[in-house]
Formats: C-alpha cells, structure tokens, sequence
C-alpha cells in the first residue's frame, strides 16, 4: 500500500498533507437573475440567453434552486466574504463600506486551513464605497488584487484597473470581461509553475453583465442586436443577452484551464437582473433593489472537486453559506460559521441538510425599508411602499396571490414573523426598526 493512503487509512494526522485541499473557483456574476439565466425556467417571451459552458458545468454537478442573496451587489458581496448579514455588518445598500476590520473569508483561510491557499481577487470591489479606494481592498487584506473598485466601469472597452500590490492604476482598452477572463487564466498558469505543491483560491466577480450595456467583441455571441458594432451602447434586452453569451464564452476559455477533478467551481449571481433589460413576460415578480423573487433569487451552480450529485438541489441557500462553504472546502473543519451554513453536505449526499431554516435578504436606506424571511415554501415579505406580503412559493412564484392576514396562512406566518423577530433581536443596524405600515399601505397588503 502507498504511504499516503496507508496515511489515510490509519487516520493519521499526516494524512491532511498527503490529501491536498482542492482549489476553489469562485465566479460572481453581477446583475444576473434566476430568470435570466438558462439554467432555470423562468424566461420571458424571447427565451433565455444561450450558455452552453454554464449549462455543461452544471450537468457535471448541482444546480441550486433556491439560492437567496441581497438585492444589491455590495450588500451580497459583504455576505459572502463576511458569512455575515447586512443587518450585522452595516452593508445593506450599494456604496455602503464594510469595515477593515471585519475578518474576511482570507483571513480565516489563512489562519485555519491546513493547506497554504495562493489567492487572488480579479474584478469589481465594491465594498468601499460607490468611489472606491484602492487602501480600502489593502486595508481589507484582500490578497493579489487586481480589478476595479467602484459600482461598475463606464466603458467595457476604456477602463482603469487598480493594483491592490502597487497601490497604482492602469488604463484598460481589453473588454473587461476578457480582460479578467485573461488575469485569472494567467494567475493559474503562474501557480502551477511556481507553486503546484499547494492549492489556490481564486475570486472572480466580473463585472458583466452590470450596465453599461455594450455590444460585446464580435464572435462572442449569436444573438440579433440589429447590426450594431461591439462597443455600442444600447440599454436592450437584446444587447443585455449578448453580453451573457459573452460571459458564457469567456467562463467556456476559462474553464479549459481548469480541471474540475481537483478544483472546485462556484457560479453566482449576486443580485436580481436590472429592470430595464429584465424580458417582457418573466416569471419572477420584482427585479434588482427589490425584495420580490425578481430581486433576491439568482442562479448557483457548484461543480468539481467534492461534487459527486448532479441534477437539482432544492435546498434553501444564502449568500452568507458561501463564507463556511469555502472554509471547508479549504479543510477547517466548519458546519457553521457567523450567519452562514456549510453546503458541503450537500454535495455528495443527498439526504444531507444543512441546518438553514429560514433565509432573509434586505435593502434598507435612508427612505426604503425592505426586507424579507422565507423557508423552503413560504416567504414573509414587507415594504415600506407596499406594507406586508405573505406568498407561497411553492405554487405562486410569481408573487401574485397575497395571503398576509388570511386565516388560513395564520400559523406560516407566526412562524416567519418570529423568524424575523429573531433576526430582529440581534441587528445591529438596518431598518428592522422601521416597519410601522400606513393604513393605506395596510390596505393595498390585504387586496
């Protein structure tokens, strides 16, 4: 017998080092909803977008069905290096900064896992502020990054791109989206030469498919935009599904370079799909700022290295799960950490649960109070604009029929409303404490 698996057998502690962790790929796409995605039956009336890379990545591992996130990236984004909610950490809208001294997912790989993780950051920042500093990424230990930091570039084509080594910036006339495709090709390509003895983890937000919304390089993609040459701007439907096959392709190069026997792959959108390019027709109420499915469900798909299912996992998922999941994928023996769940069970077993019960997204700002707790089937929701919502998602998806009030959902929504109160409890900011209705928005609840 081998001496590793000798090791192995035995359990002893050498084993860990004779079993290398796996790398891990995380890629965040931004402005991507469910139903904008192929992977899930929720386009509207011109069809999803077609990503055969997505889509094969997925037939080698799970398609998530019930992923939940905020409804703003900067809000998620915190969720998933923090594995904590935005009611804990300050983070509840777009531009809001997390503070330098919250420990990231970084620093507890650093410190607890067995493995020595090389790990980069390529793409869009978006946690100091709507501007952005590059000693915000620095102060953060956010390590080997290279990216933008604000909300979005103006120009997918004519772009700065900050180094967070250097502390400099450079200007970028390479389309974003190949642009970041090439660093992180580029990042794997230098580890294996120079450090293939340990694994790598590799944080990927693209900024696609965020506006601006431009006609990606040709030969990226198939769909009709009317003639229009790459570069031109055009807030479409069309041109917004252009831009994901171009994404699609650039994931498609990406991934020929890694080998999914050894590295894990994490898809995510981190917010529901803006609502001036969302299709006529989408089986999602609401969009991006909004805590109504169109806002807060989006695409996840995890395959690879530990993923021995394939098909659909219908359990309930949040943005903070990403925090633990990556943690034991990197060896720390975590099930739970701050506000998030480890999926890893999931994985390879599929009567396995997590512990989630319940899930909350949020938007809270200086005039909006939205938040909302769902289970598995039903999701308790409120807005200042609207007052209180109560939908069963497992046959009203589309958010039509409101059962708030109703005798018959009595008992569900107790249940949510203490869910929530407990959430509630423990916040230290956020607009929990903002919840008084208007009799006329009390009214529109009960039509």
């Amino acid at each position: 017998m081998a001496v590793a698996a000798l090791l192995l057998a035995l359990g002893s502690p050498m084993a860990c080092a004779a079993a290398r962790q796996p790398n891990i790929l995380l890629i965040l796409i931004d402005d991507l909803g469910a139903e904008s995605s192929s992977l899930y039956p929720l386009a509207g009336e011109s069809g999803a977008a077609a990503m055969p890379n997505i889509e094969k990545l997925a037939a080698q591992g799970l398609v998530f069905e019930n992923a939940w996130v905020n409804p703003m990236c900067s809000p998620t984004r915190a969720t998933i290096i923090s594995g904590r909610y935005g009611h804990h950490t300050g983070v509840l809208v777009a531009g809001d900064v997390l503070d330098p001294k919250t420990p990231t997912i970084w620093d507890y790989i650093r410190k607890d896992s067995p493995a020595k993780y090389d790990m980069a950051v390529f793409g869009k920042w978006h946690l100091g502020g709507n501007g952005g500093e590059i000693q915000h990424v620095q102060n953060m230990r956010v390590p080997n990054f290279r990216g933008f930091l604000g909300a979005q570039i103006s120009d997918y084509y004519n772009w700065t791109a900050w180094d967070g080594n250097t502390g400099t910036a450079a200007p970028m006339q390479t389309y974003s989206t190949t642009a970041l495709t090439n660093w992180a090709i580029d990042f794997m390509r230098w580890h294996k030469a120079e450090r293939p003895q340990d694994p790598w983890f590799l944080y990927l937000p693209y900024n696609a498919v965020h506006a601006p919304f431009q006609v990606p390089p040709a030969g990226t993609f198939t769909t009709d935009v009317g003639g229009l040459a790459p570069g031109t701007r055009s807030a479409t439907v069309p041109v917004f599904k252009a831009m994901i096959e171009a994404l699609d392709a650039e994931i498609g190069r990406l991934l020929q370079h890694v080998d999914l026997k050894d590295t894990l792959v994490i898809y995510l959108g981190d917010n529901g799909t803006q609502a001036n390019v969302k299709d006529k027709g989408a089986k999602l109420r609401g969009s991006k700022m909004s805590t109504w499915e169109g806002g807060a469900r989006v695409p996840l798909v995890m395959a690879g290295a530990g993923v021995t299912r394939t098909g659909r996992e219908p359990a309930l998922v949040n943005g903070v799960d990403l925090y633990p999941t990556i943690a034991a994928a990197a060896g720390i023996k975590v099930k739970k950490a701050n506000d998030g769940y480890s999926l890893l069970p999931l994985l390879a077993n599929a009567k396995a649960r997590t512990g989630r019960a319940f899930a909350l997204t949020e938007f809270c700002n200086a005039s909006a109070s939205r938040f909302a707790v769902r289970n598995l089937d039903y999701k308790l929701v409120f807005d200042n604009a609207t007052g209180w919502g109560l939908y069963d998602l497992r046959s009203d998806q589309a958010e039509a029929q409101n059962l708030y009030g109703t005798l018959a959902a009595a008992k569900v929504q107790k249940t949510l409303q203490d869910a929530l109160n407990k959430a509630q409890r423990t916040a230290t900011s956020g607009c929990f404490d903002r919840t008084e209705v208007t009799p006329a928005a009390a009214a529109r609840a009960a039509d």
